[in-house]
């Protein structure tokens, strides 16, 4: 499956474009702006740019320019698109080297995909040769039981084989469909519920556990659901049938209770951004947040071997997995939540929300405002180190909540109650799995680290990724710093960032190391600035141990030059 990038400030543009080729099987990412643009080449393949000329920013002709001059992308095809024959332009983009230009005005669909066809070539036949997209990535064996290298053709249909015998538990349905809150009695919750005896168990369970007892132990689901409450019940049933339809004891690698533990967790988080934004249908995105990865579950106990080696391959080579799955499989655990999803007949809003948040900032002008709320969740998840769903990373998530139109502080409050509530999350898995319970993930990072006095340069040095990354580590602290981080956006903010660093020199009387993390790849690098000064460059997304390395690293130093 080829990818196509849309590069055009225009939403309807790129919704319209973006329907047909997806219809025609091709993948499919977005761009509204140069600068976009290069964050999506950054962290993508891609096959071929429908490049409009005039965007805000950077216009396509200086974007072809770039593209001409870097080796990686000299030859990478373009198709220009213009409201009007600016010939001037085209001639400019001609000399550059395009594969022609397609008016917005004028085009149909036949004579869309005949120019992208001719710009990349002709899809590749079903099962006779891999996708362009997937690669041999080293260390993951790619073959099928038959020993022939499997295609990502071949990748899907073993999964949906697997998912065809694993029809969704009939109690999942009744749960979504009766929507709890103000439109379901209590006798109905309970009627709905008692139709699964080890369903009931577990809830009877999860309400007598340390988390939940204030009193004498519950005897009965009604009491139960008095004490966890009708919201509580619902996605603690959601959660208990969702993790025993889908997890599966082959040894792929992912640890159930941590990819479990983030799932919740995000789950919540979704929830909870739903109804602080006042948005309707707020269970919805409950299960949207629970559901975000479950294509990484199935895919990996379908192919448990290669999933195991694809994580181990992954960490030795700092890559970050869901580039690994497309390298391996030639598709990604996004595309196999959305046939899982639809396999279990799911709303539309929720398919959307849980399978097409956006995964870079590139994505997000024209995401869903569901997708939007789970792709916030899901990033302060990562950020509060709750569970580990095979990827443990930083992500960026300033631009995500702009769009949502959060506050910082309500920001920080809502994965600070997250962290403190994660505890329930753990008592869940408990409640499901009856072994013995691994310490939490922050704390086991924590651990295996030499603990660390670390000052946070940014926009937002509170609620921002680095600082609920480092609070959650204990390593937080801005006036006896070993080393420093300085999280920046673009040239002007990092520029002025590094002007602060003389004072937490002073706080540490000595001359800290720092680590740089940039969102996006097009910030130049004012090395000048730092000629006297220790530092690293990292780029979100970022592993957790390349950030833990370069901070441990550049900290050592520090310690050096105060001896």
């Amino acid at each position: 499956m080829k990818t196509i990038l849309i590069a055009d400030d225009m939403k309807l543009c790129l919704e319209l474009v973006g329907s047909i080729l997806r219809s025609a099987g091709f993948d499919v990412l977005t761009a509204t702006d140069g600068h976009e643009i290069f964050d999506v080449l950054s962290t993508h393949e891609v096959d071929l740019i429908l490049l409009d000329i005039i965007m805000p920013k950077t216009d396509g002709i200086t974007v072809l320019s770039r593209l001409r001059k870097e080796p990686r992308w000299a030859a990478l095809p373009v198709i220009l698109l213009s409201d009007a024959a600016n010939k001037e332009y085209i001639k400019a983009a001609a000399r550059l080297g395009i594969h022609g230009y397609l008016l917005k005005s004028g085009f149909n669909v036949d004579s869309l995909l005949s120019r992208v066809k001719a710009a990349i070539g002709p899809k590749k036949a079903s099962g006779t040769t891999c996708s362009p997209k997937k690669q041999n990535l080293e260390g993951v064996d790619d073959r099928s039981a038959s020993g022939t290298a499997m295609t990502s053709a071949d990748v899907l249909d073993t999964v949906r084989k697997k998912l065809e015998l694993k029809s969704a538990p009939p109690i999942l349905g009744l749960l979504q469909s009766m929507g709890f809150g103000s439109r379901s009695t209590l006798d109905e919750i309970v009627t709905t519920v008692r139709q699964d005896a080890a369903l009931t168990l577990k809830i009877m369970k999860y309400a007598n556990s340390t988390y939940y007892t204030t009193g004498q132990p519950v005897q009965s689901l009604t009491e139960a659901i008095q004490r966890i409450g009708l919201s509580g019940l619902r996605n603690a049933a959601t959660a208990v049938a969702t993790m025993e339809h889908f997890t599966d004891e082959a040894p792929s690698g992912l640890v159930p209770q941590r990819f479990w533990e983030h799932s919740i967790a995000t789950a919540k988080l979704a929830q909870a951004i739903g109804e602080s934004l006042e948005m309707e249908e707020s269970d919805d995105l409950f299960l949207a947040g629970l559901l975000h990865n479950i294509g990484r579950m199935l895919l990996s106990s379908t192919l448990p071997t290669q999933y195991n080696q694809l994580l181990e391959a992954t960490r030795e080579q700092g890559l970050m997995l869901e580039r690994g799955e497309e390298g391996a499989f030639g598709l990604t655990s996004s595309d196999i939540t959305a046939a899982v999803l639809r396999h279990m007949k799911l709303s539309d809003r929720i398919v959307v929300a849980a399978s097409q948040f956006p995964r870079s900032d590139s994505q997000i002008s024209t995401a869903s405002r569901e997708a939007l709320v789970v792709a916030l969740a899901n990033r302060l998840t990562h950020a509060m180190m709750i569970g580990c769903s095979g990827d443990p990373k930083l992500i960026p998530f300033a631009k995500i909540a702009s769009a949502l139109s959060l506050q910082s502080y309500a920001i920080g409050s809502l994965a600070r109650e997250a962290a403190r509530l994660s505890v329930e999350t753990t008592t869940l898995c408990a409640c499901i799995s009856g072994e013995e319970l691994l310490a939490p993930f922050a704390s086991e990072i924590a651990e295996n680290q030499t603990p660390l006095s670390v000052a946070v340069v940014a926009q937002d040095r509170t609620n921002g990724p680095f600082a609920l990354f480092l609070e959650r580590l204990g390593w937080l602290n801005e006036q006896e710093p070993e080393v420093a981080v300085a999280h920046a956006g673009t040239n002007q903010e990092l520029t002025e960032l590094l002007t602060e660093l003389p004072q937490l020199d002073e706080y540490a009387e000595k001359r800290l190391g720092i680590v740089l993390a940039m969102d996006g790849s097009d910030i130049s690098r004012p090395d000048e600035l730092l000629s006297d000064r220790p530092h690293r460059w990292i780029q979100l997304p970022s592993r957790y141990s390349t950030i833990l390395g370069a901070l441990q690293e550049l900290s050592g130093y520090s310690l050096q030059v105060a001896t």
